[in-house]
């Protein structure tokens, strides 16, 4: 490390090392006097991130890096751009920490939908009442929303629900959660579920859908719902919603990009969780946040994770399934479902439910006709 480098890298050290002996009495520090310190140590981590050299150096440190504190430093240095720039991936992707070239990437505005709270068979604003503007249906898990005499799917498990009409209302405070839902053609209200048989796909079975099933219950269908009832082999989450992008190397990219954006992809997983992590995680990112993994979270309009690649199989059950009508239309991934926080291993290793369906389809509010993937390590 040239003598430069090793200045602006031992600057950085002495004022953490030095907010660290501070807070051990923080206390009896004046606020303002506080936030100095607190300000001093941004600059001089901004002063490391422009330092190109200097950041390929402290990325090799993180790996051979046995002290707790300087890794604690690094990780701050090095990581988590997302929580930074939210949905501009031009900013995420120029930032010093990511460096990724638009056009090694393939990027898309995604909605990641998040477990928040266990709910414990209890179903908040599933009664209807005065405060109906205000309800949010979403969850992973437990029991779907019920109509009466409009039972759910046989023979499929139910996955989760997004309530489009919450989705809309907190869209009006975020330009990004407005733009997922212009760009894709959701309702103004109603309820999306989805269902699965956990077994079989597309690729296996002859089923429509491959197993899976998502069903769209309009808002006049909702003011006719009852408390659900019955027994379902998953906990129920409430759950949120918050718009990041999704990010996948472009085809033909080195290597190196690839690490890259799996890199990422673990910081936006983060970001998306935003404080919502379990003491398992918490334990393991205090010995080493280099190496702490979050549970990958439930995804629409995503990307495919970057841990499975589309396979010529994949592309013909998707033609075959779902054949495109007309020049402007595509196929799109509407929900990826990671089974790690809530279904166990119920797809496999590390598994996945990719659900698709066509884009002329959303544009008319039509869900029924799906093709779905059991994506596993």
């Amino acid at each position: 490390m040239s003598t430069s480098h090793h200045d602006v890298w031992l600057r950085a050290q002495r004022l953490n090392q030095e907010i660290q002996r501070a807070a051990l009495s923080m206390h009896e520090i004046p606020v303002r006097e506080w936030n100095a310190m607190m300000d001093e140590l941004s600059r001089a981590i901004d002063e490391v991130r422009r330092d190109v050299a200097l950041m390929k150096l402290l990325q090799e440190a993180a790996r051979t890096s046995q002290d707790a504190r300087e890794r604690s430093l690094l990780h701050r240095v090095l990581r988590q751009a997302p929580l930074d720039h939210g949905a501009n991936v031009d900013a995420l992707l120029a930032d010093p920490r990511v460096r990724l070239e638009p056009s090694q990437v393939v990027t898309e505005l995604s909605i990641y939908i998040v477990e928040q709270e266990p709910l414990d068979h209890e179903y908040p604003f599933e009664e209807l009442g005065p405060d109906e503007e205000w309800r949010d249906l979403t969850r992973i898990g437990g029991n779907p929303t019920t109509i009466d005499g409009l039972p759910a799917p046989t023979g499929r498990d139910f996955l989760l629900q997004v309530d489009v009409a919450a989705l809309n209302r907190e869209s009006v405070h975020s330009e990004a959660l407005a733009g997922a839902v212009r760009r894709h053609a959701l309702p103004k209200d109603g309820l999306l579920q989805v269902f699965h048989s956990t077994t079989g796909d597309s690729r296996t079975s002859d089923d429509s859908g491959g197993g899976a099933s998502v069903r769209y219950l309009p808002e006049e269908a909702l003011r006719h719902r009852v408390i659900p009832a019955g027994s379902n082999p998953w906990p129920a989450w409430q759950a949120s919603c918050v718009a990041l992008p999704s990010v996948a190397a472009a085809p033909g990219s080195a290597a190196e990009v690839a690490d890259s954006v799996n890199v990422l992809t673990e910081d936006l997983n983060r970001a998306a969780r935003n404080g919502g992590y379990e003491q398992d995680f918490l334990a393991s990112f205090e010995r080493n946040p280099f190496t702490a993994r979050v549970d990958a979270v439930t995804r629409m309009f995503a990307l495919s994770s970057p841990d499975f690649e589309q396979s010529v199989e994949d592309s013909v059950a998707l033609a075959t399934r779902l054949p495109l009508v007309g020049p402007d239309d595509r196929h799109f991934l509407l929900f990826d479902i990671p089974a790690d926080r809530a279904f166990g291993q119920i797809f496999g290793d590390a598994g996945r439910l990719e659900i698709w369906m066509r884009a002329t389809d959303a544009k008319n509010h039509r869900y029924a006709e799906v093709v779905s993937f059991i994506r596993s390590a």
